[in-house]
């Protein structure tokens, strides 16, 4: 039901008003206007308050709250990140939040540890641009623990497509790689 339609409904019993074709109607027409208008906005606010409910603009507002809004994805993966990020405490520091950290940027990986080093390496699998690999590792490091070396490693390329082709070291050698073209090889590459 609308402003006016509400007002009317309401002054009528009280019989005080001429609610038809009157100057008062028109007073009531207009507030009513300015009335939807508000409570439009109000159900907008409310609708983008809150993650459950939010679409672009609230999300876009809550993902500025750890970096970049993620516009280039779907409503339901913001969400569902935002979330998993939502999720993190300060305990967190730990394989386990690491891992909730990682799901909550919609990335797909393995995580090596390597205790007696103190070293972590995360191995992502999937394409991302460069512009997006400098997101994920920026926001990865705040939270690896500040003791473990770390390393984010992007490659589209797995050890079990390498088994897969029967490819040996030398297969390898052979084309005179550094290790840094190595690091970048891609499954097409190969």
């Amino acid at each position: 039901m609308n402003a006016l339609t509400s007002m009317k409904k309401k002054l009528r019993p009280l019989g005080l008003y001429c609610l038809e074709n009157s100057h008062i109607e028109d007073e009531l027409y207009v507030y009513g206007l300015e009335l939807d208008r508000l409570r439009e906005e109000s159900d907008r606010l409310l609708r983008e308050m809150f993650l459950q409910t939010a679409q672009e603009e609230g999300l876009s507002q809550l993902e500025r709250m750890f970096s970049r809004p993620r516009t280039e994805l779907v409503v339901p993966t913001r969400r569902e990140m935002l979330r998993k990020r939502f999720s993190l405490g300060l305990s967190d520091f730990t394989v386990n939040g690491l891992t909730t950290a990682l799901d909550s940027f919609h990335l797909s990986y393995t995580i090596c540890e390597y205790p007696s080093l103190n070293k972590l390496t995360v191995l992502a699998q999937g394409e991302y641009s460069e512009s997006e690999q400098r997101w994920i590792e920026e926001e990865a490091q705040k939270f690896v623990p500040l003791h473990l070396e770390f390393q984010l490693a992007f490659n589209s390329l797995s050890w079990n497509e390498i088994d897969g082709r029967d490819l040996t070291y030398a297969d390898f050698d052979t084309e005179n790689r550094s290790w840094e073209s190595l690091d970048k090889l891609q499954t097409s590459d190969i």
